[in-house]
């Protein structure tokens, strides 16, 4: 799981749960949050921690997350688009993601609707490096180039319940 405040909530869901999980993130917030959970083992990359994401970057952390062998990456998107994929404004945040992608079995993205058909400076990796895309989205125009592009789309009520699969 990457930083940021969609992971957070996804964090929220995993402590509420229970779930016996174990979660490698740069988020020292996000780490913090899973570590009160007994049944939950998370681990915090290690590299510059940055003062307002509360993100850990660089090449430490990127050193770390290279160890480890995921079911599934839950990345957060900057934004989301057919063809420039998984875009983020800052080198380490794509470069973090790239090598979550790459680690996991399974690449799943959260990402609300404002995020969606829109691209930052640096792409992570493409759209075809998406399996699942979680969103609140639900405009056809928005969603149909990530479909055609073979992105499995599930759309969720902001509650948390399953809408639609496509």
């Amino acid at each position: 799981m990457n930083d940021g405040s969609t992971v957070l909530a996804l964090a929220r869901e995993l402590v509420a749960a229970r779930a016996p999980v174990t979660v490698v993130t740069p988020g020292v917030n996000i780490a913090t949050y899973l570590s009160e959970c007994p049944e939950i083992t998370a681990y915090l990359l290690g590299g510059q921690v940055r003062h307002k994401t509360l993100g850990t970057v660089g090449g430490f952390a990127e050193e770390m997350l290279r160890a480890f062998n995921g079911d599934l990456a839950l990345i957060s998107a900057e934004c989301v688009s057919a063809r420039e994929g998984m875009t983020y404004s800052y080198e380490s945040d794509a470069s973090l993601a790239r090598l979550m992608q790459r680690q996991a079995a399974k690449t799943i993205v959260l990402a609300s609707a404002r995020k969606l058909g829109h691209r930052d400076r640096i792409t992570a990796f493409d759209a075809a490096g998406i399996d699942l895309l979680i969103t609140d989205a639900r405009d056809p125009t928005v969603l149909g180039p990530l479909r055609e592009a073979r992105v499995e789309v599930m759309s969720v009520d902001l509650d948390g319940t399953a809408a639609s699969v496509a």
